[in-house]
């Protein structure tokens, strides 16, 4: 039998291809992790580019699409951004986290109906996690479907109680959008206790609305001050009309 049988080159040839791919995975986990680091520390261009180099060495690497996808959404080039998150989908189609991202790009782009079909998937693909079902609500507020996004958002709620600030501050500007005042007073008290910084001047001004409606003027034009303290312009506004004669 001659040395180089058919049978032995086909070993040679699978072991070749497996070096080959073994080689190629490595290559791809180094630029992957190179471009962790840039996504890090802010750096989104170089992080795309360590991204796109990882893609190249791994065709079907859903994580690296995922992040350039995230590292286009930082640079505000939403369309690059859902087609990396289309793709990480289409390689692995129980991706929750890209659906959950792809959504948050219909979102920006005011294509609500998309936002909740990819919201709606994944939360059908992991019933337990909050996040999907939280931001779901929020587009059905956007929408005015506030008894929608009652429902969510207190399912949110629910599910993760130890880390509700947004849900809660969300569905007190729903309440108070259903004219339910005392609600959107608890929802939006609750939210400032956690001292979410981030939307904290909008919560104490929702909230001295809520307070308005309930006679509560005092009360509301205090919860004013604080807002136009932490340098929410529009709460000024809200002083100018409801609390220049009232006297503390």
């Amino acid at each position: 039998m001659p040395f180089f049988s058919i049978k032995n080159l086909v070993f040679v040839f699978v072991f070749f291809a497996y070096q080959h791919a073994i080689g190629q995975n490595n290559l791809a986990k180094q630029h992957f992790d190179l471009g962790m680091s840039k996504y890090y520390s802010k750096d989104y261009q170089a992080a795309i580019s360590a991204y796109t180099q990882a893609i190249t060495a791994k065709k079907s690497f859903p994580t690296a699409y995922c992040y350039r996808g995230l590292s286009y959404a930082a640079l505000k080039e939403y369309d690059k951004a859902y087609e990396d998150f289309s793709e990480a989908i289409k390689i692995k189609p129980l991706y929750v986290q890209a659906y959950i991202e792809r959504g948050l790009i219909s979102l920006q782009k005011n294509e609500y109906d998309k936002a909740i079909a990819d919201y709606d998937k994944a939360a059908s693909l992991d019933p337990s996690d909050a996040e999907p079902i939280l931001l779901r609500g929020k587009v059905k507020y956007l929408q005015k479907n506030y008894n929608g996004a009652l429902l969510d958002l207190s399912k949110a709620i629910g599910l993760a109680p130890d880390d509700a600030e947004e849900a809660y501050f969300q569905r007190g500007l729903t309440h108070y959008a259903l004219k339910e005042y005392k609600a959107a007073l608890a929802d939006l008290s609750h939210f400032i206790e956690e001292e979410d910084e981030e939307n904290t001047a909008t919560a104490y001004l929702q909230r001295a609305k809520a307070k308005l409606a309930l006679a509560d003027t005092i009360g509301a034009c205090d919860d004013a001050q604080k807002a136009q303290k932490l340098g929410l312009e529009e709460s000024s506004i809200f002083i100018r009309e409801h609390c220049q004669k009232v006297e503390k």
